[in-house]
């Protein structure tokens, strides 16, 4: 894995990656623990000691910090939420398809993976 440290947009787009393909995995139940405890510790990591790499963080560090908060008991839903939230602190342009599946995931879409 690459220092992340002080780069939230590369780190959103390695979680984005990793939601991704944990989603379609058939290795889902294994590797998601591993997954969901790798993006929770860096999004915690982010807002504990980056929050200076974010935009608007006054804005939008609440709703990572409820997504952080529930990460653990749905998973891989939750870290798809996590994301959401993150997407505007790092300024990222999802894709209709990207925040599609993202939502999907995360059980505000419809009938996801």
């Amino acid at each position: 894995m690459v220092d992340l440290s002080g780069n939230p947009g590369v780190r959103f787009e390695q979680d984005l990656l990793l939601v991704s393909h944990t989603a379609r995995s058939l290795a889902r139940q294994v590797i998601e623990p591993v997954v969901v405890s790798i993006i929770a510790e860096g999004w915690s990591t982010v807002l504990s000691n980056e929050g200076f790499a974010l935009r608007s963080s006054m804005q939008h560090a609440p709703a990572i910090e409820t997504a952080l908060s529930d990460i653990r008991s749905p998973g891989l839903k939750a870290a798809a939420r996590l994301l959401l939230a993150a997407a505007p602190t790092v300024k990222a342009s999802l894709s209709e398809s990207w925040e599609q599946l993202l939502r999907q995931i995360s059980g505000n879409g419809s009938s996801g993976p």
